[in-house]
């Protein structure tokens, strides 16, 4: 049994999005760091790091 489908939405929240993003960047830093070991080479990611002003 798989995992239903997720509707795509806006966050309208500002500090909700943030912490959203973070978390997901987290994750993603993450993973490429774990296929990098596997595959024996280097990972680049250019991730952008939004803060509220």
């Amino acid at each position: 049994m798989g995992r239903g489908k997720v509707e795509l939405k806006k966050i309208e929240k500002t500090s909700n999005r943030l912490v959203t993003f973070s978390k997901r960047r987290q994750g993603l830093i993450k993973k490429a760091n774990e296929l990098a070991i596997l595959c024996g080479c280097g990972s680049n990611s250019l991730l952008p790091q939004w803060e509220v002003v």
